[in-house]
């Protein structure tokens, strides 16, 4: 009979997924958590980056275009002055404002009256008309107009004054420098992004790629510039940031922020892959040392379920030998932890049965032998201690039965004496089968004669019927064993057999060192009386047996009988085999 086969995950499997686990899991945590410590960090440190871009260009453009201011400024106080200082302030002016093209001077409808001769290019021709307005109002009149011209973008500055005919003074302040800083800080800072200055209709006056001056800007450019329309950039101090995503499907980071006391928003992005690169190296590094800790895992785990599972497989084995008592099996367990300890205690438990087995056998052979000499009940009782050794015995109805060999004698003369005895061992052997096989013991043998009793040993309320049946199949029996002993011995055996039952006493007779166990009384006395008088082959039973059975088919009365030994006259009947 093999193991019963598993009924779910082998426990090395179980071992192996548990060493992955245990390995894979912590890795996998650690993972994440640095990859998210790393993606925090390189959100910070990338809009640390943008701010300072955005501030690094924010402090060109204002210095800049506050320095065509004062040199506006500077001639428009000087509007007054003799002409030969005059031209001294214009001179230092256009010094101090290198980014201030010619000057112009107008009149409150905003006409050209006269310029100032320099090497710039000519002065704006006239004001736009949304200037009129403040003209009358003196001081800086800043204005969003930018031209382009010559690959470069100029923005219109003008000062109003109080001076009559000249109320203000305008020129265009070239936007080169802003320009220039802004593709240096694209080459040395964002060499992969993109930054640029818009004017509020989104037109570039400067591209760190040098590709886009005067043109607009849309979201193929700038992510962040998704959704917004032509001159919906703020003209006020604003900023944003965040990630955004441009018209081909390329996720960036950007900032935007307005640029205070200009028309002008600065506006900053970087692909998202370049900012968050490292995370994906990381990723790659934790995908790697995943794959490298299931690799290890899966190899310490089934060399550990293999370490742990040989001693269960040995155990499980041994278990089975046990199942199938083959009790002189042993297991090494070479484990000195719980498992040893198994294996110590199945092999004392092997042990132990074996050393029972052992025992029980020798107890089955000595009951085998015992019940050469004492009914097997009586043997059972003694040996399982329900039955004591003592002398004395008690009273109990019985039935006893009387077979003896008719002729005995004159056989027994005709015959060696081994072959007497080899017949009468055949013969007894035939004999106390049927006794057993109908629940009787045998009481003792008397020369050529035996004696069985029913319910001596062990309470039997159809004794009696048992007994007239073991009867019937001894004389059956006798005619078959006759056919074998005619053939090897040349005689045949016949039986005289005598059924009595009635109350007798039952127990141990003799002394304390020499006692057997039988019925002692007259139910005894006239069994043997009846086999004494019955003829060969018959069957003789008194009416207290025909009393008994329930079955009387094959019984004839014989009458009343005077018995040996007997005061009054017994009624006999004969039963058929």
């Amino acid at each position: 009979m093999a193991p019963e086969p598993l009924r779910g995950p082998s426990f090395r499997l179980k071992l192996s997924v548990l060493a992955v686990a245990v390995a894979v899991v912590p890795v996998v945590a650690v993972g994440f958590v640095v990859g998210d410590v790393n993606r925090k960090a390189l959100a910070s440190g990338n809009q640390q980056l943008l701010d300072s871009v955005i501030e690094n260009v924010a402090t060109t453009a204002t210095g800049a275009l506050g320095d065509a201011d004062r040199a506006l400024t500077m001639v428009a106080a000087a509007i007054g002055a003799p002409p030969d200082a005059r031209a001294a302030v214009v001179e230092a002016a256009l010094d101090v404002g290198a980014t201030v093209r010619q000057l112009g001077f107008y009149d409150e409808s905003g006409a050209l009256l006269t310029t100032v001769e320099a090497t710039r290019g000519p002065a704006p021709p006239a004001l736009p008309a949304r200037l009129d307005g403040d003209l009358r109002a003196p001081g800086l009149t800043r204005t969003g107009r930018v031209v382009f011209e010559g690959g470069e973008a100029y923005l219109l500055r003008a000062v109003t004054t109080r001076d009559a005919p000249v109320r203000t003074v305008a020129a265009y302040a070239a936007l080169r420098s802003i320009s220039d800083r802004v593709i240096a800080v694209g080459l040395v800072h964002l060499p992969a992004g993109h930054v640029a200055v818009l004017t509020p209709d989104r037109v570039a006056i400067a591209d760190s790629r040098a590709e886009g001056l005067g043109t607009a800007m849309d979201r193929a450019s700038f992510g962040m510039l998704a959704g917004l329309d032509r001159g919906a950039l703020p003209n006020r101090t604003i900023y944003s940031s965040g990630e955004y995503e441009r018209t081909d499907g390329t996720a960036v980071v950007g900032a935007l922020r307005s640029l205070e006391g200009t028309p002008f928003t600065v506006v900053v992005e970087l692909p998202y892959a370049v900012v968050y690169h490292s995370i994906a190296s990381v990723r790659r590094v934790v995908v790697v040392a995943v794959i490298v800790a299931i690799a290890i895992a899966i190899a310490a785990g089934v060399l550990l379920a293999r370490r742990m599972t040989r001693p269960i497989a040995a155990l499980v084995a041994f278990a089975h030998d046990l199942s199938q008592r083959r009790f002189d099996q042993r297991v090494t367990v070479r484990s000195y932890d719980e498992l040893g300890l198994l294996g110590d205690a199945l092999e004392r438990a092997a042990r132990d049965l074996q050393a029972s087995e052992i025992q029980i056998r020798e107890e089955q052979a000595i009951r085998g032998d015992l019940r050469r000499y004492l009914p097997a009940p009586l043997v059972d009782q003694i040996v399982e201690r329900k039955r004591s050794l003592a002398l004395g015995g008690e009273r109990r109805e019985i039935s006893v039965l009387f077979a003896d060999v008719v002729g005995f004698t004159p056989l027994a003369e005709r015959q060696s004496a081994e072959t007497v005895v080899a017949l009468l061992n055949e013969l007894f052997t035939i004999l106390t089968e049927i006794v057993f096989r109908h629940g009787g013991t045998v009481d003792k043998f008397i020369g050529d004669c035996v004696m069985a009793v029913w319910g001596a040993s062990e309470l039997q309320p159809d004794h009696a019927e048992r007994a007239v049946a073991a009867a019937r199949d001894m004389q059956r029996w006798r005619q078959v064993g006759n056919e074998m002993w005619r053939e090897r011995y040349g005689v045949e055996i016949e039986l005289a057999i005598g059924v009595n039952s009635g109350e007798a006493i039952v127990g141990n007779f003799g002394s304390e060192t020499r006692m057997e166990f039988t019925a002692i009384g007259d139910v005894v006395n006239v069994a043997a009386r009846l086999e004494a008088i019955a003829r060969p082959n018959q069957i003789l039973a008194t009416a207290a047996t025909h009393s008994r059975v329930e079955d009387k088919r094959d019984w004839s009365s014989l009458g009343v009988r005077p018995i040996v030994g007997k005061a009054q006259p017994i009624e006999l009947y004969e039963v058929r085999a």
